[in-house]
């Protein structure tokens, strides 16, 4: 009987030729057997074109094997703002230009990258950004360290960021954001204290 056959999933099952074709596989092989240096530097090669095809993997063997850039694996990388942004700040310590046009569409790696990698203002991620309130928050508070107008829509929507807002960054009451903050009473009974 072949139990490869009534698996859902053949492919990562021990012992089938083709488990060391999924990057996973291929990561953890490597990561047993290349720090012995038992590995030849064919099946090195292979396993890392096997990792080349995923972005969490290609960070994983930069990040954890080599502790260099993982050249082969940068396109890849570039297809997520997570790992791009990961990959720019633990990997190369600066800018990860092929991995910014992901990351300036994402708000939250957004704002990471804007406070870690570029320390200061990246206009180009703006618009994502403002999409998110927690990020906005941040963006205002931490890197432009001043009123993020773009962002302020996502803001009011959330009543506690929306008081902070207004003690942190505006440091004064926010009108347009006191219906919002009303709707808890915690929250608003904070807010009024703070401003009295």
């Amino acid at each position: 009987m072949n139990l490869y056959k009534l698996h859902s999933e053949p492919a990562v099952l021990q012992g089938n030729d083709k488990q060391i074709q999924i990057p996973v596989i291929a990561y953890k092989h490597l990561r047993r057997w290349g720090a012995r240096l038992t590995l030849s530097k064919g099946k090195r090669k292979k396993l890392e074109q096997i990792i080349a095809k995923s972005a969490e993997y290609s960070y994983l063997y930069a990040n954890e094997i080599l502790r260099d850039r993982f050249e082969l694996g940068e396109k890849a990388i570039a297809t997520s703002a997570e790992y791009s942004f990961k990959y720019a700040r633990d990997i190369i310590r600066d800018r990860f230009e092929l991995g910014e046009y992901v990351v300036s569409n994402d708000g939250e790696w957004g704002y990471f990258y804007a406070k870690q990698i570029i320390e200061g203002r990246w206009e180009e991620a703006e618009p994502a950004i403002a999409t998110d309130a927690k990020s906005s928050y941040r963006y205002a508070l931490f890197v432009l360290k001043g009123r993020f107008e773009l962002g302020e829509d996502a803001i009011i929507q959330d009543s506690f960021l929306a008081a902070e807002y207004a003690i942190d960054v505006l440091k004064m009451r926010w009108i347009e954001a006191e219906d919002t903050i009303k709707q808890d009473k915690k929250v608003w009974k904070e807010y009024k204290e703070y401003f009295k």
